[in-house]
């Protein structure tokens, strides 16, 4: 089976299901569904190249304080 190439364009991307970019595009989830799912025990994020049906997961830990704490004092 030929894979298909990448295409940022077709990029997915969800925060616990709430869809962020869909199609390479930003979407129009609300700042108070986002901060609910940051706000959640377990942080499930999903990245959809599109390119066929490998899958990867990645397992990791809490942040220091500090980190958290420089990163949420601003939004992009």
């Amino acid at each position: 089976m030929r894979e298909k190439p990448f295409n940022p364009d077709k990029v997915d991307i969800l925060l616990n299901k709430n869809l962020l970019l869909k199609n390479g595009s930003p979407t129009n989830l609300s700042p108070k569904k986002l901060e609910k799912a940051m706000k959640q025990y377990e942080i499930d994020i999903t990245i959809d190249l599109k390119c066929g049906k490998e899958w990867e997961e990645v397992l990791t830990c809490d942040l220091s304080y500090d980190y958290v704490k420089i990163n949420a004092e601003y939004t992009t």
